[in-house]
């Protein structure tokens, strides 16, 4: 979506936030942390903060375009299948 990110430094948030380059990561659970990201967002000039969305966009595209997941995801049936798992019960 090419916006900047404020988002919980833990699994599944993180990934796509590079802090400080396309938004900023805060301490899970922490009201002080999200307030001093989201003041450092608000003193930001409009170019600043477009830069961030700029960057988010590209980050986007980089690592989680369809052809990166769908390839990522075809990696780990065909390791899966090489190594023989049965995940059935």
């Amino acid at each position: 979506m090419g916006k900047p990110l404020i988002a919980a430094n833990s699994p599944g948030t993180r990934e796509p936030v590079d802090n400080g380059i396309n938004g900023y990561l805060v301490i899970p659970e922490s009201l002080e942390s999200l307030v001093d990201a989201m003041s450092r967002f608000m003193e930001q000039s409009l170019e600043q903060r477009t830069k961030m969305g700029s960057a988010s966009r590209m980050i986007a595209i980089e690592r989680f375009s369809d052809t990166i997941v769908l390839n990522a995801y075809l990696e780990e049936i065909q390791r899966i299948a090489r190594e023989g798992h049965s995940y059935a019960h």
